[in-house]
Parts: structure tokens; sequence; C-alpha cells
């Protein structure tokens, strides 16, 4: 009898699987054969379940978003925090949590030069999905505004700013091996307090 396979569960695992090896050898490196070999099936078999590379990397880009998303949301929701505190927590969560799961960082960073390099629109449209991501900020800034324990600020540019520095912390989280992240992460604190009202 042939061997019933569940179709969903099915490409999930195989998401999970090619987020490791996109993570290790970047979108331009990785090769449908490698994802299939991680998967521990024949790379045609890939093609039940995706039409090519680019729509694996978009779901792959997908998960990455959803989980990061996951996990900020208990620290957006704590109401005994101040929106400084919260983004201050959710710099310091990137620094304790992906110091294991790097593949995650650097799928995040290589989406950043696929979309400088105008060529986005060849993965299902995710760059609405990372440009919302990308004012993850935005909101603590006007709740922090509101109640008066953040400074008037720009609340556009600064959470693009705010971005930016996480951008730079996931780049040195991902590729410096014995750095001391906790000194790096009291020097972004320092910086994050000055946003104090």
């Amino acid at each position: 009898m042939p061997k019933i396979v569940d179709y969903d569960l099915m490409r999930e695992q195989i998401i999970d699987q090619a987020m490791v090896v996109f993570g290790q050898k970047g979108y331009h490196y990785t090769s449908l054969s490698d994802v299939a070999s991680q998967c521990g099936m024949a790379r045609t078999s890939l093609y039940q379940y995706f039409k090519n590379k680019d729509e694996i990397f978009a779901e792959v880009v997908k998960k990455v978003l959803d989980d990061i998303e996951d996990e900020c949301r208990p620290i957006l929701n704590q109401s005994d925090l101040t929106a400084v505190d919260k983004i201050k927590t959710i710099f310091g969560h990137f620094v304790t949590q992906y110091q294991d799961e790097k593949y995650k960082i650097r799928i995040l960073l290589d989406i950043r030069v696929i979309m400088k390099m105008k060529k986005q629109n060849r993965l299902n449209g995710i760059a609405d999905r990372i440009e919302s991501f990308r004012q993850l900020f935005l909101p603590l800034l006007n709740e922090g505004m509101q109640k008066k324990e953040i400074k008037d600020v720009d609340a556009e540019s600064m959470s693009s700013t705010l971005y930016n520095l996480l951008e730079s912390l996931w780049s040195k989280v991902s590729f410096y091996k014995d750095s001391n992240f906790q000194l790096y992460l009291r020097s972004l604190h320092i910086l994050i307090d000055g946003l104090k009202a």
C-alpha cells in the first residue's frame, strides 16, 4: 500500500529544514538539492510541495517573522513595563534567544540584501510583510509619547532608527563569535534610555 503523507505537515517540515539551510548557506548559495538533502528527500520530491526555491524561501521568511512576532507579543503586552523598558527588553531578547538560533537572524539579514537588489518581487510579495515588521517599534514610541514616558520625537524616523540598531545587533550576534554581547547591549540601553521624557 502507498504511504499516506499529510501534505500540510510535510510542507511545514520542509520549511523548518529549509530555514536551517538558508540560515547556514544564505539564499544565493542554497540550492533545491541542499534543501532536499536536509529534508532527506529527492530534489524532485520538493516540487510536490513548492514551485521553486523562491517559494520555499518566502515561506521560510514568513515563518521566521511569525516566530519573532509571537516572541515579541508578550513583551509588547506587558502592562507593568514602560515603553522604553519594552524596547530594551526586545533588544535583550534578541541577544539571548538568537545566540542559539543565528540562522533566523541570517535569514532576516539576507532578505534585506535581496530587497536592496530589487528582487523581492520574486518572493511572493513578502516585501509588505517585511516593511510591516520594520515598524515594530512605532506603536511603542507612540504609546510612550502618549503616556509622557518618551520625549516628543518623530515616531516614524525613530522607529526606523531603532530597527536599524536592531539589525546592527543581529549582525553582531550572527557573525561575531567571541563578543561580549552584554556590554554591547548595555551600550544600546544607554542610547535607548535617551528617549525617556
